[in-house]
């Protein structure tokens, strides 16, 4: 049971943490020594709405245009987890949606314009199909009225009765027409050849081509609002358009957002913010000054995004085979990337240690930094590599480093400003994965395995061993005589190397193969959509006892106390929750500018390496608030294991654990080699804290020999494991 001095100490650490909270809402995130990355813009849910490439939301319900897969109405009772309630197949591909009233419009591209009935969002109904002269790709739908653009043209449509619907007037319009959005007479059309087109429909059935503003970048969406149009440039940013003069629109303002490589499809506008659904994922710009708007957030979405619809404080992005992403922006003007650093053109992976920070990538190679001002590094000793480098890590006085010509390099870093390589070791492919402990380093390399070599010759590294068991090894993670590694062709391994002639796998788990960290008896290791968390404190039997979503997956994993940070890949810096490894939780994103593939924490900052965006820098997690747990309420959420108290015990210890509803759970006693020692419990417990006895000895009733064992607990699906050390 808790003391009540332990819940004094943990309402005064809400407290502290709450305050911290209130001062980084108040003066702005750069200014702190840290963020709540859960009040940054991120992902918080997930529908599976297959294909969707554009959304609306309204009255509760998301109305999605899902490419080649038909139309979609997914219901929002739970906001963050948009749930399929109707389908209906479409002729052809879905590009765009409108609602209005209880009837939906999507256009159809080869087939024009279908028209659904939604009164029973559980069984969407087309009633009517109005046919356009070419490719349709947008619409929008005002009262009685609705615009339509195909190819070289736009239709007004009457919709009145939308079971009659029928084109009552047309025009021209030059470019290949994108989407269209009207108001106060006035439709703007976003062509595809880069200009804005302004037509005056102010008389439905005699719609004229009023003006045009060449625009630098083809355009792929607009929106409307009063006066103010803001524009999509796909390849490039947003542009924001005065057309209080039909006939001769003004560009007033423009932000380029996106990187190489990278498209914009659709954007929301709730002022004074606009949405951009992007191929990385969400960007927000702040447009309260439409002659200087801003890019004030990003967040990454594992698919990308391609349309966008705001409803309150949460954004939906339509992300393809993602399906819905739901994003929290509620607060759109918190960062926790206090700057970026270039210090060569290609940034692969990046170390820190004693305030200084150690980069590899393009020319030079290797480059050493000074974290004096952990938010302006300042350049101090480099080293030149054949060609990029790749991989760096620590001990002692040396960085450790491979390049992509297939090269390992022993570096001297004694003196930060002038590094210098004394020893080097061809090898055969390329490398994916590197790691160093008690003398020896461990590279992951192609389709060879993973090299074992003797460096405690600093000068003269030599290959000792190879784990040529493993066929596409990546990440790996060394402690002595164990090695940890991933395989892309067969999953996560835990080898005993204390041989290194002669590795042996003591252990595998078919699961993550990407990102790779190793603590206190558990492995975190990236793979699918976020990562998992591996028991390995049994090394001949690794086993799966939590999984967590994270937006991008895991290329790499950093620890600080209790959180880790993830490398996402364009999802950027991801933070999760680890203070009971056995229920990780996401906490948030902190977004990127590049393609994310390394990161490390130092005491004040956390360093990612966003490869062609150079060094990205960003403020550590702190919490906004600790929970405290009521000791007179119930327990909630997974059920937990507290351990053995004492420990190191002679003769007695006491085991804890805690359930959160009756279940059937069975306790028990391994030893070292996965052996059942003894059991404590086993069948159905009441919900609340139990404490249970255990005399050191085996299911015979004879003492164990002192050593290490391990306590597991077992509820259902659920796995708690803890270490307890048996002495004389």
């Amino acid at each position: 049971m808790k003391t009540p001095g332990t819940s004094r100490l943990q309402i005064a650490r809400t407290f502290i943490a709450l305050v911290t909270a209130a001062i980084a809402l108040s003066a702005g995130a750069r200014a702190q020594d840290c963020v709540d990355y859960a009040t940054l813009p991120h992902v918080v849910g997930n529908g599976d709405i297959i294909g969707a490439s554009d959304v609306v939301v309204q009255g509760g319900l998301a109305y999605a245009a899902c490419d080649e897969y038909g139309f979609r109405i997914a219901g929002l009772s739970d906001p963050h987890a948009p749930a399929l309630l109707g389908y209906a197949p479409t002729g052809d591909w879905c590009d765009d949606v409108d609602v209005e009233g209880n009837y939906a419009y999507v256009a159809d591209r080869s087939d024009g314009v279908w028209i659904f009935d939604v009164s029973d969002p559980t069984n969407p109904t087309h009633v009517h199909t109005i046919p356009t002269p070419d490719y349709t790709f947008g619409l929008c739908v005002e009262g009685n009225l609705a615009y339509v653009t195909y190819y070289s043209g736009l239709l007004v449509v009457d919709v009145s009765d939308p079971l009659t619907a029928s084109v009552i007037g047309s025009v021209p319009v030059p470019g290949m027409l994108r989407d269209v959005a009207v108001a106060n007479g006035i439709a703007c059309i976003a062509a595809w050849d880069a200009d804005l087109q302004v037509v005056d429909v102010s008389v439905p059935t005699a719609p004229v081509l009023v003006g045009s503003l060449s625009l630098t970048g083809d355009t792929s969406d607009v929106e409307v609002r009063g006066s103010t149009a803001y524009v999509v440039a796909a390849a490039e940013g947003l542009r924001i358009v005065d057309v209080s003069d039909p006939a001769a629109p003004t560009l007033q303002g423009s932000v380029d957002t996106v990187e190489d490589f990278v498209s914009i499809g659709r954007l929301a506008v709730a002022e004074p913010y606009a949405y951009l659904a992007t191929g990385n994922g969400l960007q927000v710009v702040d447009v309260s000054d439409p002659q200087a708007p801003i890019l004030e957030a990003e967040v990454g979405t594992s698919a990308g995004a391609a349309g966008v619809a705001i409803e309150g404080t949460l954004a939906y992005t339509a992300a393809g085979g993602a399906g819905i992403d739901v994003i929290d922006v509620s607060h759109p003007t918190l960062h926790a990337m206090t700057g970026t650093w270039s210090p060569t053109e290609i940034v692969t992976d990046v170390a820190a240690r004693d305030d200084l920070a150690y980069v590899t990538g393009w020319d030079p190679g290797f480059q050493i930094l000074d974290l004096s001002d952990p938010d302006q590094p300042v350049p101090r000793g480099q080293v030149p590599t054949v060609s990029t480098a790749y991989f760096v890590e620590l001990a002692g006085d040396y960085a450790y480093v491979t390049d992509m010509s297939n090269a390992f390099y022993v570096i001297d870093i004694a003196d930060p400003d002038d590094p210098e390589i004394v020893g080097t070791l061809p090898l055969s492919d390329y490398t994916a994965g590197l790691a160093v402990d008690n003398g020896y380093a461990y590279i992951s390399v192609g389709w060879w395995g993973v090299l074992i070599v003797d460096v405690t010759d600093p000068t003269n590294p030599v290959q000792v061993g190879v784990a040529d068991m493993l066929d596409i090894p990546g990440p790996i993670a060394a402690d002595f005589p164990l090695l940890y590694a991933t395989d892309a062709g067969y999953g996560f391994h835990v080898l005993d190397v204390s041989d290194p002639s002669n590795p042996v796998v003591l252990g595998s788990y078919y699961g993550g193969v990407c990102g790779l960290l190793v603590r206190d008896g558990f492995a975190f290791v990236g793979g699918g959509p976020g990562f998992q968390v591996l028991d390995v404190s049994v090394p001949s039997s690794p086993t799966l006892v939590a999984e967590v979503a994270v937006p991008g997956g895991a290329n790499d994993i950093a620890a600080s106390g209790d959180w880790l940070y993830l490398a996402g890949s364009t999802t950027g810096l991801q933070v999760v929750d680890v203070h009971d490894p056995l229920a990780p939780a996401y906490v948030g994103s902190g977004g990127t500018q590049g393609s994310s593939i390394g990161v490390t924490a130092s005491s004040e900052r956390i360093y990612q390496a966003a490869e062609f965006a150079h060094l990205e820098i960003f403020l550590p997690h702190c919490p906004g608030e600790l929970a405290i747990l009521d000791p007179s309420g119930p327990p909630t959420g997974a059920c937990r294991l507290a351990g053995a108290t004492p420990s190191p015990f002679a003769s007695r210890t006491s085991v804890g654990f805690v359930l959160p509803r009756t279940c059937r759970v069975d306790l028990a006693v391994f030893d070292a080699g996965g052996r059942r020692v003894a059991s404590l419990v086993q069948g159905t417990q009441p919900a609340g804290e139990h404490v249970v006895a255990w005399d050191g000895c085996d299911a015979s009733g004879r003492a164990v020999a002192p050593g290490t064992y391990f306590v597991r607990l077992t509820d259902g699906g659920t796995v708690r494991t803890r270490k307890v050390v048996r002495v004389e």
